[in-house]
């Protein structure tokens, strides 16, 4: 991993979404947590990185913080494409259910209209 640091330092966002979408499924815990520990996928800023972050986590259910989850999901005010296939994700199993945030509602009408629960 270490070397794939060094040779992806500075990873722009621009690389980073086909990165992580082109990730292949079925990848374990520890390889999530240093992937996550090396790029800093969790705290990204940009929305589109965090968004495919997030949704692999959550099909891979990696312990992403779910306080990090929450705040998207209820922050990305306006932005349905970006948190529809979350809310998609987290509602199609017991476990996700379970990681969904507490308020259950985004943050904006349009999206909360969306909503099929």
């Amino acid at each position: 991993m270490r070397r794939i640091q060094e040779r992806v330092k500075g990873l722009v966002d621009f690389w980073a979404l086909p990165f992580i979408t082109n990730l292949p499924a079925g990848l374990d815990q520890h390889r999530l947590d240093e992937l996550d520990t090396t790029f800093r996928l969790t705290e990204t800023r940009n929305a589109e990185v965090a968004q495919a972050w997030l949704l692999l986590a959550i099909r891979e259910q990696y312990a992403v913080d779910d306080s990090r989850l929450a705040a998207y999901l209820t922050e990305m005010i306006g932005r349905r494409k970006l948190v529809w296939p979350l809310y998609k994700a987290l509602v199609a199993s017991p476990e996700g259910r379970a990681r969904s945030p507490s308020t259950g509602r985004p943050g904006h009408g349009i999206t909360q209209s969306r909503q099929e629960w």
